[in-house]
């Protein structure tokens, strides 16, 4: 609640914080696991959707309080829902790994491709806690701790880990790790499930195993961008602006599918799109943006109920940009002054003179050359062969 409230004040030293502008667009709801009791799938689903991310907290009641929260979760995240998992000691470890992450019949997959072992390390023992050694800086999560923008600052140095979940990869399937004990063990992992990201600590937020929330420096930053990186994607996005022949890309959830799509360009012509399934999402890519002005997008779903969008953007052509006038000689060499500018007429009047122009063509002095030779052949056979021997027959 601390880290994701807008309402936090930072240090009088501290320096501007980007992520402040995060938590000003967040609104958070906090509810105990017990709010879910007696809710069925249809109560559960219309009141995730009204949600970007979800964060289980140590969560380990779940299912306990109503057979539906695994399969409302798992369907929530599939349809591009955010979901941060933050297993503390209130998590049975088999719950998860038997009930929670695998999928059933006939999808057989596992949201989080991920099994969660036996808890390591001991809070009454600092010789069994263990650090982020191995940290994804370019990963959006971590990237305000980036060590080229702060290379001065040691981020996550002081953080020790008093006890995890070891993260292990399901048969068959691969972790891809944000970040790393020493020993190359994941300390935090990602997955895609359809439309949506979870992200799987092995620790909780808390301070019994961890003292990472009693570093504001690190975790307040850490759970906003956790928070940004995997919310919800909006169900159809567009561009805004787009360069002068460059392509405008359209993204739609897939829970819209079967997609449809024109677009309309600034002189009325409509232009049809065709959708294809990427990456968990169905995409299509808009080329024709010669003309300057502004283009909108119609997109149109008709899984369930109707869904459309009207997606606007622009293409701007800059005055210079469209300016064909022909540049001269002096012109190129003032905007190149440090350059050694070599000019070679290609124009058609050029060419014509080129090949009107005899002065360096060679075939005429090949045929002096020919010439000279038949002649010194000729003078060989009159002059030098009569004094040969005859031959008697």
């Amino acid at each position: 609640r601390a880290a994701l409230s807008a309402e936090r004040a930072p240090p009088n030293d501290a320096p501007p914080d980007p992520t402040r502008e995060i938590a000003r667009a967040i609104e958070m709801t906090e509810e105990p696991e017990s709010a879910w009791a007696g809710l069925d799938e249809s109560r559960l689903k219309p009141k995730l959707d009204d949600y970007a991310v979800v964060i289980l907290a140590n969560c380990g009641t779940l299912h306990a309080v109503t057979q539906y929260a695994y399969p409302a979760l798992r369907a929530y995240v599939q349809d591009g829902g955010g979901l941060i998992i933050l297993p503390g000691d209130k998590v049975d470890p088999q719950n998860y790994n038997s009930a929670f992450f695998p999928t059933p019949a006939p999808l057989k997959d596992r949201m989080v491709p991920a099994v969660l072992g036996p808890a390591d390390g001991d809070p009454e023992r600092p010789e069994t806690f263990r650090k982020l050694t191995r940290i994804d800086f370019d990963h959006p999560i971590f990237t305000p701790f980036h060590p080229a923008t702060q290379p001065d600052a040691r981020y996550f140095d002081r953080v020790l880990i008093k006890r995890h979940w070891t993260l292990a990869a399901a048969p068959n399937k691969t972790l891809a790790a944000l970040a790393e004990y020493a020993d190359h063990s994941p300390a935090i992992v990602e997955a895609r499930f359809g439309d949506g990201k979870v992200i799987l600590s092995s620790f909780p937020a808390n301070a019994k195993w961890s003292n990472l929330p009693l570093n504001g420096a690190e975790f307040v930053p850490l759970m906003l961008q956790m928070v940004n990186y995997a919310q919800r994607r909006s169900d159809a996005e567009g561009p805004d602006v787009v360069a002068a022949d460059d392509p405008a890309t359209f993204s739609v959830s897939n829970a819209w599918s079967p997609v449809t799509g024109t677009v309309t360009d600034p002189a009325g012509r409509k232009t049809e799109m065709t959708f294809e399934r990427f990456a968990g999402r169905a995409e299509a890519v808009f080329e024709r943006t010669r003309e300057r002005g502004y283009y909108t997008a119609d997109v149109r779903g008709s899984r369930g109920e109707n869904r459309s969008a009207a997606l606007s953007f622009a293409v701007n052509l800059a005055p210079e940009e469209s300016d064909s006038a022909r540049v001269t000689e002096d012109q190129v060499r003032e905007l190149l002054p440090s350059a050694a500018v070599t000019f070679v007429d290609q124009s058609a009047e050029a060419k014509q003179d080129a090949t009107l122009d005899t002065t360096n063509e060679l075939w005429r002095y090949v045929i002096y050359v020919l010439f000279a030779v038949i002649g010194f052949e000729l003078l060989l056979a009159t002059v030098l062969g009569g004094g040969g021997k005859r031959a008697e027959v």
